[in-house]
């Protein structure tokens, strides 16, 4: 969509450098020619960004589509391990282990604690990361 607005902008500049063209008394025949094919392209242009936002709207998941997906993964303690395996694989992008901690880089906090991506963890075990 970014490169389809861009296309848009650089399409109505050109249109308002003609405009701007004429309005200082320039005109030749060929202006025309170019300002009735600036304005199809502005036209298609904006009927394709219209359509995308459009589809995004569609295809963007809800707040409520979104909870519901996280909340099939909520009961990860009850699952068996090769379900508990992925569910890690979806949701932990890294962990590292200190003596004295263990740290993760997640997609969605695991406990709510709203530090951006990473959540810290203190104890000596994984089993401290699914509670």
């Amino acid at each position: 969509m970014k490169q389809l607005e861009n296309e848009l902008a650089e399409v109505k500049n050109k249109i308002k450098n003609i405009v701007d063209a004429i309005t200082e008394g320039m005109f030749h025949a060929s202006m025309k020619s170019k300002m009735d094919e600036l304005e199809v392209i502005k036209s298609t242009l904006t009927r394709r960004i219209e359509e995308a936002k459009r589809q995004e709207n569609i295809n963007s998941p809800t707040r409520e589509m979104i909870f519901a997906y996280l909340k099939k993964d909520m009961d990860i303690k009850d699952k068996n391990p090769e379900e508990q395996k992925r569910i890690f694989q979806t949701y932990v992008k890294k962990v590292v282990v200190y003596d004295d901690k263990i740290e993760t880089d997640t997609i969605v906090s695991l406990l709510g604690v709203p530090d951006r991506n990473r959540t810290r963890i203190s104890g000596t075990g994984i089993r401290y990361l699914i509670h």
